[in-house]
């Protein structure tokens, strides 16, 4: 008895380990430095605990074998075709096998349930960071610095980073909430996941935890100030709303405390500028003229879909090289995809995100559209994260209950 609990105990700090580093790798603004590295210890890590859990056969499933290796054959085409370097396109293939590699190891519940209370702890502690920032900004030269690409700086305090803009005299800290990722926007992505998981399980018992578990993922979302991520939590929050109002309305104590909490953090918001942020936001991406308005269509990037066709139909992929001659930024890394890697890896690839969401979500198509459109914004397409999401789609499910099961 006490070496089977001892043994359970191991595999299930082993699952927590890899969903944190599915986390920290996929969205991490540590991915700046020495990612290569990252992927490849990443992905003998996982090929490892895969063998000695004896889950390797579960990658030689039809389905399984046949994506990866289509998509690995594919992607290995485009250097060959574009006389391009094969480094990169060796680290999205370890990036697959990843992603395969941990849907194997973890059960599909496990995975889910999990990631919940990770991504709880992590939006607790952002929070935590985000308040910290604005009563004691002096607070990050406790931290290393890491030089951003774009247009921020970070403070590395390892479960939260402290973003600062760049091209002022002194040190500015931004007003959005990035948690441990290279953006407010690619964090936003996992937050939506998590309150997804949480609202479409099943569980009705432990309903303090639920409480306490949406109000924090719901408010870290808004305290990111990324349009898109609220706008898919609106989503999220329409699709589901039978399931938090009636459990806030279920006893009077339990409507007071939301009452009491949603005043109180009506207030801190207006008071910090938030919601004037969050509004001005919202008008200058989508409503107003001019040069400096539009940015979520930018960011979306639908005009970039004319570039396949420049100097021929791209069908397997122009490469990254020949993409960076045209000089154009590109945040969609779903039209990043079809551009650099080609039609048939990225149709495949799509399929497995189809496959996996309707897994993860017990058939509804809410989570695949959360997974594409966060990809339509942010550079997340063929991240580890992602990868295992789409990989349970395509791993039979002879390990994974088809019941749904508890969730919290």
């Amino acid at each position: 008895m006490i070496r089977s609990i001892r043994v359970s105990d191991l595999k299930s700090g082993v699952e927590y380990a890899l969903i944190i580093a599915l986390y920290y790798v996929a969205g991490g603004a540590f991915s700046y430095t020495a990612y290569s590295t990252q992927i490849t210890v990443f992905f003998l890590v996982a090929f490892v605990l895969c063998v000695l859990g004896g889950n390797i056969n579960k990658l030689l499933q039809e389905k399984v074998f046949l994506v990866l290796f289509f998509e690995s054959i594919f992607l290995l085409l485009v250097p060959i075709l574009n006389f391009d370097g094969f480094t990169s396109y060796i680290a999205i293939i370890m990036q697959l096998f990843i992603g395969a590699f941990c849907a194997a190891i973890i059960p599909l519940e496990n995975f889910r349930y999990k990631y919940i209370r990770i991504m709880a702890f992590f939006a607790s502690v952002s929070l935590v960071g985000y308040v910290l920032a604005f009563i004691y900004p002096q607070i990050i030269f406790y931290f290393p610095v890491i030089i951003g690409e774009a247009s921020v700086d970070y403070y590395n305090a390892f479960i939260y980073v402290f973003m600062t803009a760049k091209g002022y005299g002194a040190t500015v800290l931004t007003t959005r909430n990035a948690g441990i990722c290279w953006e407010p926007g690619c964090y936003q992505a996992f937050l939506n996941i998590a309150l997804f998981f949480l609202l479409s399980g099943e569980e009705r018992k432990q309903e303090q935890r639920f409480t306490i578990f949406f109000f924090i993922l719901a408010i870290t979302i808004f305290s990111t100030l990324s349009t898109t991520g609220i706008i898919l939590m609106a989503l999220t929050l329409m699709r589901y709303w039978k399931v938090w109002l009636r459990r806030f309305s279920c006893n009077m104590r339990t409507l007071l405390i939301t009452f009491i909490l949603l005043v109180g953090v009506a207030l801190i918001l207006i008071q910090s500028g938030i919601i004037v942020d969050i509004i001005q936001k919202i008008n200058k991406e989508f409503f107003l003229s001019g040069s400096n308005a539009g940015s979520a269509m930018d960011r979306i990037s639908i005009n970039k879909i004319g570039y396949i066709f420049v100097g021929g139909f791209w069908f397997f992929g122009m490469s990254f090289p020949k993409w960076l001659t045209f000089g154009e930024t590109l945040w969609n890394s779903v039209i990043h995809s079809f551009l650099c890697l080609g039609t048939p890896f990225t149709l495949i690839h799509l399929y497995a995100y189809w496959r996996g969401s309707r897994r993860l979500a017990y058939g509804s198509s809410l989570l695949f559209i959360l997974m594409v459109a966060s990809a339509s914004t942010e550079t997340l397409f063929w991240r580890v994260f992602f990868n295992t999401m789409a990989f349970y789609g395509v791993m039979e499910p002879c390990y994974a209950l088809r019941t749904r099961r508890n969730t919290i």
